[in-house]
Formats: structure tokens, sequence, C-alpha cells
């Protein structure tokens, strides 16, 4: 609806919502075909040539099935252009993916190595005091004169002639007998550990050199030895999928 005032202003309406007068026009095209003096004018419109055209020649489903046609090869279009940049991006970046691959294979680090390592070196920088303690504890358990194992000893021979009195000692007597098997589990692993330990200054000089490297690593590719062997991957990846593009 269109309402004309005296003043010679207008206002447009659509379902009685103020809109627009252009809206009005481009919707009214659509719902009302004025007939008049002018209708030849139609013709002069470009625009309109092409429909003309393909409603008297009945190219509807010819037309459909082209716009859809063109919407996918243009889809297609923009996806290789895509896939192009792409290739285009790897090659560049190749060389360095090389690059920064070879350095990271020079070290070629396994995971959690680092760690593995520092706790290693934690061991080899304190292999003297370790030794010492666990000779210390030896020595106080097992070789003095009145060592903590004799004494425990001493005390199971009493128990067994209090046993002879009463059995009630029974259940003590075999708690000390217990405690002199733990004793001497507890020696055993002290002495296997000790002996395990393999100290000198070119395997703690070796270790702490191979800490660095790996620590460089870090530095350079994502600073956790996880992040480096992810990027690895990643790398590994993209020069497999340049050269097969």
């Amino acid at each position: 609806r269109r309402e004309l005032t005296l003043k010679g202003t207008s206002r447009a309406f659509i379902n009685d919502s103020p809109v627009p007068l252009n809206i009005l026009k481009e919707l009214g095209v659509n719902l009302v075909d004025l007939h008049g003096q002018h209708d030849h004018q139609m013709l002069l419109d470009n625009e309109t040539h092409i429909d003309m055209l393909d409603n008297a020649g009945g190219l509807e489903k010819i037309l459909f099935d082209y716009k859809t046609s063109y919407q996918k090869l243009n889809f297609k279009l923009k996806e290789l252009s895509t896939i192009l940049n792409r290739e285009v991006q790897l090659r560049e970046k190749q060389d360095l993916y090389r690059y920064h691959l070879d350095q990271i294979n020079e070290v070629s680090p396994d995971p959690n190595e680092d760690e593995i390592i520092k706790q290693e070196l934690l061991i080899l920088e304190n292999s003297e005091r370790i030794v010492s303690s666990i000779n210390s504890i030896n020595y106080s358990l097992y070789e003095d004169e009145n060592s903590a194992r004799d004494r425990i000893l001493r005390a199971r021979n009493i128990l067994d002639q209090l046993l002879i009195i009463d059995p009630v000692f029974q259940e003590q007597r075999d708690e000390i007998v217990n405690s002199v098997a733990i004793i001497d589990e507890i020696m055993k692993f002290l002495q296997s550990y000790s002996s395990k330990i393999d100290y000198s200054s070119e395997r703690l000089e070796n270790r702490r050199e191979r800490l660095s490297q790996i620590n460089s690593l870090r530095k350079r590719f994502g600073g956790t030895l996880e992040s480096v062997l992810a990027y690895k991957n990643k790398v590994e990846s993209e020069i497999e999928l340049s050269n097969n593009f």
C-alpha cells in the first residue's frame, strides 16, 4: 500500500508495516504486472532480456542444471586454489623443515630421556655420598662389634631360653627372627645398589653433554621434550606430504 498526501508526500507499507519506497518497488514487480502505454519500455531494459530468452525457449531446467554445476565448479576451483597455495607454502618451508629435522635427528632424543638423565646425574653427582652412607649402614648393622644384627640375635637367644619357661614368648621370638631377615634383605638391596653405581668423570661429563644437547632442542622447538618430538612428527609429515603432493 502506498499513501499520497495533499502536501505531495507519500508513505509505503507492506502488511501495515512502514517500509522504504524502493523495497515496495522491488516487491511490487514480483506481485503486480501493470500494463499501460509504456509497456514497451520493458523491452529496453537489458536486465530483462536474458530471462525473456530463457522463458521463451523453455530453458528453465537447463538453466537450473547450469547454475548448480556452476556453483559446484566455483567451489572446486576455490578448493583447488587452496590446495595449490598449500603446496606452495609447503615447498617454501621444505628446506627449513629439513634443517630442523636434521637438527633433531642429530641428537635423536628418546621420550622422557631428559628426566631419566637428570635422575642419573643426581645419582652420579652424589655417588660418593651414597656409597659412604651405605657403608655406614652396613657397619652399624653388620660389621660393628656391637652391630644391630648381633644384638637382635642375642635378644632372640634370650627369648629361646624364655620359651622353655613359657610358650607365650613364641610370637615375640618369631618377630625378632623376621626382623633379622628384614635386615638381611635391606643390606642385600643396598649392596646391590652400591655395586651398580657406574661412576666415572667421563660418564658424568657424557651425561651432562647429552642433557645440554636435549635442552638446546627444547629451547628451539617447544620448551619440553614432548613438544620437540611432536614437532619432529609434524615436520616429517609435512615433508612427506610435500614430496607426494
